[in-house]
């Protein structure tokens, strides 16, 4: 079941001379865990963690990528499902 609210561009891949392409991490990927956090589900029902006995967890990490070359590089598309 889809949980994003944002719709299928159609994009499926990207092809082309990577060597053309950097990309970059901007921090190590760092994990939170709560027991006592909320959390709101596709239907917009509230969860508690603490109520459900449940841990939740926040994953982050940042990265860069940029194109030396931007023809260098193509799109290809599909029927969005």
């Amino acid at each position: 079941r889809r949980q994003s609210t944002s719709v299928d561009s159609g994009l499926r891949a990207i092809g082309g001379d990577y060597s053309q392409a950097a990309y970059g991490v901007g921090m190590e990927i760092s994990i939170k865990l709560s027991r006592e956090a909320t959390s709101i589900d596709e239907d917009g029902a509230v969860h508690s963690a603490f109520q459900e006995n449940l841990v939740l967890l926040l994953a982050e990490a940042y990265y860069g990528f940029v194109l030396g070359d931007a023809e260098a590089f193509v799109k290809f598309t599909g029927t969005p499902s």
